[in-house]
């Protein structure tokens, strides 16, 4: 027997295309509405975003969308971008396929339909993973995977469409244990063991990860999301690996870093958008036309001296220049399909109210902009000894380290204990702060130091210690240091500026001077009283 959720008819047995046609049919409306006509390609991309990728989330949540469907609410919105409408045939200049791409990696970042509907029938999967006691979970442990786990049931006999959709998604979440590679004796990782399975790169990677000196127990985590938890953010970017979607070739830093320069500029987003088409190749140029076979005529309608091309446009043709330079290509447009021509001085002249539109988008974001506080930048003594840590993190023969430095001090400022030790290059900056202070902190429950606070310029990590309901794969790391914390009677842990923790920070760059893994206590800085009582 059919159901009607919300506008959505599904049968519990099989469903068909003509089951969901209201995503379909809601987007169309929305997007078809004579106001949007007016946008321009930066309105159309929010209007895609926050309505026309959205109206089909609440059935993506629980339901397999047919792939059908799902290529045809993507023509829908690739329809629209291009040509403003879905009722107008235009050129699309770059395939949907590389459009559902990153920002950061040459892409619109829009979402495919395919890959998000998987990512969120993963957090229901997760869910279920994790055992946690709902109605639902109930329900479905009984009915399929009773005597066995999530990514372990079958699919069962007689199944329900909604069980089929969610099961979909273990392929996505599939979880390997990783417990043969510790050496159980000294929890620590199985070099010899690694070594022969991995290459060296995923060797380097695997020996970074910080492991707990107390044994805990096994747990599962998300190890895309650095909280432990699954999120559909991350769930959709592994749906686009699983699904071939994301472009490999293009994922290097250097471009990364070149593409989020580009879409964080302080320019108006319809600059923008046109400095993107030009950098893909992608502007509506007479040679590109010809490509097509649309025109047959190629010199430039400007100049009609030369062959119409990108670089004609920008660097050579004075006219066109200046028109893509301070009106995205709307005076040659205007000129070949509507018959109007523009002289100098207009050109100017809206040139100028372009510029205008861009002084109050700055002054807008100028006033949105928080004030910062000023904040003391000296070190300030405690009531009773206080410990700072810092790391710093630096190459040594092509190979990425890191060191971790601490000293305590007492009200006075003397230094009760100082130490630095180099160490693998963990995941990320976060990771690295964390591995740092719970070094520390073994040092002083060693060495009997007792310690009423700490300090480190890391916020994240801080909030980490705090919070106590980290579930990710550096939970263990954050018990550990809470578990320390206790044992040598600390009670506050606190953020402070770089400034405030220079001494930790100075102390942690001298590991690139020791031998790898090598410990150094506080004769190493008996040389350098000046330094260590400059900074108090």
């Amino acid at each position: 027997m059919g159901r009607n959720v919300l506008g959505y008819a599904f049968s519990c047995r099989r469903v068909q295309k003509t089951d969901v046609p209201f995503p379909q049919r809601k987007g169309c409306k929305r997007i078809s509405n004579w106001k949007n006509k007016m946008l321009s390609a930066a309105g159309r991309e929010i209007l895609i975003k926050s309505v026309a990728q959205a109206i089909p989330a609440f059935c993506m949540n629980c339901f397999k969308i047919l792939n059908s469907l799902c290529h045809d609410i993507d023509s829908v919105i690739a329809q629209f971008w291009w040509s403003g409408n879905n009722m107008t045939q235009k050129i699309h200049w770059k395939n949907w396929k590389s459009m559902c791409v990153s920002k950061f990696l040459d892409g619109m970042g829009f979402r495919d339909t395919k890959s998000f509907n998987l990512a969120m029938l993963a957090k229901q999967g997760w869910k279920l993973q994790l055992q946690v006691p709902t109605l639902a979970y109930k329900v479905l442990k009984e009915r399929y995977f009773h005597t066995t786990d999530f990514l372990n049931a079958l699919i069962g006999t007689n199944p329900s469409y909604l069980w089929r959709s969610i099961r979909e998604s273990q392929q996505l979440i599939r979880i390997w244990r990783v417990s043969e590679l510790i050496d159980q004796r000294t929890m620590t990782w199985n070099d010899v063991k690694i070594t022969e399975i991995f290459p060296t790169y995923e060797r380097e990677l695997i020996l970074s990860i910080p492991l707990s000196y107390r044994h805990p127990n096994d747990k599962q985590v998300w190890f895309f999301n650095r909280h432990g938890h699954y999120s559909v953010k991350s769930g959709y970017r592994m749906a686009q690996s699983l699904l071939d979607l994301q472009v490999a070739e293009s994922s290097s830093c250097n471009m990364m870093a070149f593409w989020k320069r580009i879409w964080h500029l302080e320019l108006p987003r319809k600059v923008i958008l046109f400095l993107w088409k030009t950098l893909n190749g992608i502007l509506p140029t007479r040679q590109a036309l010809i490509y097509r076979s649309i025109i047959s005529e190629n010199n430039c309608p400007s100049c009609d001296n030369e062959l119409e091309t990108d670089f004609h446009c920008l660097c050579c043709c004075p006219l066109a220049r200046a028109v893509s330079n301070f009106s995205k290509w709307g005076f040659t447009n205007i000129e070949i399909f509507q018959g109007k021509s523009f002289e100098p001085l207009q050109i100017i002249e809206l040139a100028g109210n372009l510029l205008e539109q861009d002084r109050l988008v700055k002054g807008v974001r100028s006033r949105r902009r928080i004030l910062q506080i000023n904040r003391t930048c000296e070190w300030r003594a405690p009531v009773e000894s206080k410990l700072n840590v810092d790391a710093s993190i630096f190459e040594l023969s092509s190979v990425r380290r890191m060191g971790v430095g601490f000293i305590v001090r007492n009200a006075i400022g003397e230094v009760e204990l100082a130490g630095v030790r180099r160490m693998v290059m963990g995941q990320s900056v976060e990771e690295a702060e964390l591995s740092a202070l719970a070094w520390s902190l073994r040092c002083c429950q060693r060495e009997n130091i007792m310690v009423k606070e700490i300090e480190m310029d890391c916020k994240m990590v801080v909030e980490w210690i705090k919070g106590r309901h980290l579930s990710g794969i550096l939970s263990p790391i954050v018990e550990d240091c809470l578990n320390l914390m206790e044992s040598i009677n600390c009670v506050d842990i606190l953020h402070c500026s770089r400034e405030g923790n220079e001494v930790a920070h100075m102390i942690a760059k001298k590991a690139k001077e020791i031998r790898e893994e090598a410990i150094a206590w506080f004769n190493i800085f008996s040389n350098a009283g000046g330094f260590l009582t400059s900074y108090h």
